[in-house]
């Protein structure tokens, strides 16, 4: 057998069908192979034309890649907005809500009392209630 060669039996190495360009076709290289790389004219036309097309193809795809975010920064900005001023109305009917518990109690009978600070604990539960859901929708998109 040969020393540093891989001998076998039954090796074939056939190309067939029609090839444009250069082909190389051996049993064994030893340095380099350096093909010609020139393409017709019509070849280099279409390479341009296609990479032409690739270029605007990926430049309206960033051009709506950065518009999309533009209007989600938009969004997002429009959204904490109105959040905060969910927070400042939510402060707002609490106090108008103590205000209505305190008021109450100035009140001359004792069902004008109740119902006044029945009404003014409802509203400062609820301020409660919509404060925390506007604190916490502020706090998850900060």
């Amino acid at each position: 057998m040969g020393e540093g060669r891989d001998v076998t039996n039954n090796v074939s190495n056939g190309v067939s069908g029609h090839v444009n360009g250069p082909v190389v076709q051996a049993g064994s290289i030893n340095g380099n192979v350096i093909l010609p790389a020139t393409p017709s004219p019509e070849e280099a036309e279409l390479r341009a034309r296609w990479s032409a097309r690739t270029k605007r193809i990926l430049d309206a795809e960033d051009a709506e890649r950065a518009a999309r975010y533009a209007q989600s920064q938009f969004q997002r900005q429009r959204f904490l907005r109105k959040a905060r001023r969910g927070i400042y109305g939510s402060v707002v009917w609490i106090l108008f809500g103590l205000f209505l518990v305190v008021g109450g109690h100035g009140s001359g009978g004792d069902s004008t009392r109740v119902t006044w600070a029945s009404i003014g604990w409802f509203d400062v539960v609820i301020g409660f209630g919509l404060l925390a859901k506007h604190w916490l929708a502020l706090r998850r998109y900060r």
